[in-house]
């Protein structure tokens, strides 16, 4: 249709449980972005496709049915997200209900890989949880961000080499921010200079957002203001 997805059908798909949580990224090797469906005990994974919705219905009779991959989990799915925080390509990121973080990813692979992280969240309310990843550090992964409805906003980094254990210095691997009150939503954004993301906190007690700058671990100044 000339107004492409806008005005296109939707695609429906059946689940197994109602969606708990839903991310979207690029989790494989093609070019196209994959949805991926927390349903119960069971992650849903659509690979990503081009539906061809700008050209003619002839090209688009040509599309075929999406590759639908299912991975069950021992445990009930809380959150979902995708990021770069154990490898230089996205993975997802799946939360579970005792507070596992696990990676899942097809990079190089011809099915999913859950890989476990060691590393355990403490979940306060399972029916509000946010999580996503953020560049919060100067380490060439990124940070975990789990946000909850009490008030505390978690920040992890699964670091995976000595030496980017010692570029950290005193920086905790693990680290808690307490608000006054219950977190509402919590959003990555860059807010100053650095090349960093900052974070940006609406708590149920202040209208007013509350902002937690990041700071880089080391910095350098470039001077283009040479002759050559």
């Amino acid at each position: 249709p000339p107004g492409g997805a806008a005005l296109a059908e939707p695609e429906l798909f059946d689940l197994p449980r109602p969606a708990a949580a839903i991310a979207l990224g690029r989790l494989d090797d093609e070019p196209g972005f994959d949805v991926a469906v927390a349903a119960g005990t069971e992650l849903v994974l659509l690979q990503g496709r081009d539906r061809r919705l700008t050209s003619s219905e002839r090209s688009r009779l040509t599309v075929g049915a999406p590759r639908i991959d299912r991975v069950a989990f021992a445990e009930e799915l809380l959150a979902l997200a995708v990021g770069r925080v154990a490898r230089r390509c996205p993975q997802l990121i799946a939360l579970t209900s005792s507070g596992r973080v696990q990676l899942v990813s097809r990079h190089d692979a011809p099915d999913w890989e859950v890989s476990p992280t060691g590393l355990e969240l403490a979940i306060a309310d399972r029916g509000d949880v946010r999580l996503f990843a953020a560049s919060l550090s100067s380490l060439a992964r990124q940070d975990l961000v789990l946000a909850q409805g009490d008030s505390t906003l978690v920040v992890a980094n699964l670091l995976q080499t000595p030496n980017e254990i010692r570029k950290l210095g005193r920086r905790s691997l693990l680290e808690e921010v307490r608000s006054s009150a219950s977190v509402v939503q919590a959003l990555a954004l860059r807010l100053n200079g650095d090349a960093l993301q900052d974070l940006v906190v609406l708590t149920a007690d202040d209208p007013r957002p509350k902002l937690y700058l990041s700071a880089p671990i080391t910095t350098f100044r470039v001077n283009s203001c040479l002759l050559y």
